[in-house]
């Protein structure tokens, strides 16, 4: 267990990031390069490799921000981690991009009970609601989903809501007074990825490089 290392990554945004998980000890790179994607992803995890004196081949499994998000990164996502764990033979654990968002406000701000709100484009959102939960997890409270920015609703309790559709629709959105705080600056992480895929290893809910597949989620239209 103490000889855990999980590389990381997240390219669902135009923020590109990759973590590794050096036996509890993670390490992050990152950089906005909305168009960069794939010239940047393997170039910093070999600089993160090569910092921690690893090799490839000393990697136990990779992870990566499976989506909801920018179509385009996901592919790149998933062709890299298909590619290293294929050619490495170790398993994919596949994280929800909310879930990693949700994770990422939690490490910054320590908000234990959020909304998220992500731009979808062609005016809809990508929506969550996530609580903290054991081992320090933001677990979700009810399935990711895509709906209109019309037909958003929010939870009424006291709660936080964090993503960059704040930002993109601000004059469409109505905040509910029960709203505690808004961060429209948050955006998911490869490090939070990577606290999520380390539970994830240990439970383990990892699967075959094989699917490790985008989750659109425009097939559940609110």
């Amino acid at each position: 267990m103490g000889n855990l290392q999980i590389l990381s990554f997240e390219t669902s945004s135009s923020i590109c990031s990759v973590a590794l998980d050096n036996k509890s000890v993670v390490s992050q790179l990152s950089e906005q390069s909305a168009n960069r994607h794939t010239e940047v992803v393997l170039g910093f995890a070999q600089k993160l490799l090569d910092e921690a004196g690893l090799r490839l081949s000393d990697v136990s499994a990779v992870s990566w921000s499976a989506g909801p998000g920018s179509f385009t990164g996901l592919r790149v996502g998933a062709s890299v981690v298909q590619s290293l764990g294929f050619a490495l033979k170790i398993p994919v654990i596949n994280v929800s991009t909310l879930q990693a968002l949700a994770q990422e406000a939690y490490i910054l701000h320590g908000i234990d009970d959020v909304f998220v709100a992500m731009d979808a484009r062609m005016s809809e959102i990508y929506c969550g609601y996530y609580k903290l939960g054991s081992n320090n997890l933001m677990q979700p409270e009810i399935d990711d989903y895509l709906v209109s920015v019309e037909k958003l609703s929010i939870p009424n309790c006291k709660t936080y809501i964090a993503g960059n559709a704040l930002s993109e629709y601000e004059e469409n959105i109505c905040i509910p007074s029960n709203i505690v705080g808004k961060f429209d600056d948050i955006f998911p992480t490869a490090r939070a990825v990577s606290a999520i895929a380390k539970y994830k290893f240990y439970k383990n809910e990892t699967c075959d490089p094989i699917k490790a597949i985008p989750n659109y989620i425009r097939n559940k239209v609110v």
